[in-house]
């Protein structure tokens, strides 16, 4: 172990301070316009916080035909505002509010446990 002044501890020798944008690429959600919501498949799956999530994936509740910020296909799901942490994997590629932010790696395995761990 070696003291890391920028922690005020001691980590794993090797190891080194990064920022999870370094890490991951991170996307914060950002709402569409109300007026194109709906509740009858059209458009894409939008999502807009925890209230959305199920055990492991989103349950599919409103579509937007106006989507602004996109999560992709096994991207974690982390809810940014209360209940912040909740954490879910989008299935399909989709529409994020900002109650959301998208998390991705090349190891979506890798994104989920280490986000797990933060939390």
């Amino acid at each position: 172990m070696t003291y890391n002044p920028q922690l005020k501890r001691n980590i794993p020798q090797g190891w080194e301070v990064k920022k999870l944008g370094e890490l991951f690429d991170i996307t914060m959600g950002s709402s569409p316009k109300g007026h194109s919501l709906n509740e009858n498949g059209k458009g894409i799956e939008f999502y807009q916080g925890s209230t959305d999530f199920g055990r492991l994936y989103s349950t599919i509740r409103v579509f937007t035909t106006a989507p602004v910020r996109f999560a992709k296909s096994q991207d974690i799901l982390m809810s940014v505002r209360a209940p912040v942490g909740a954490m879910n994997i989008a299935m399909n590629d989709c529409c994020i509010g900002r109650g959301l932010a998208a998390i991705r790696h090349q190891s979506p395995l890798f994104a989920w446990y280490t986000m797990q761990t933060f939390k």
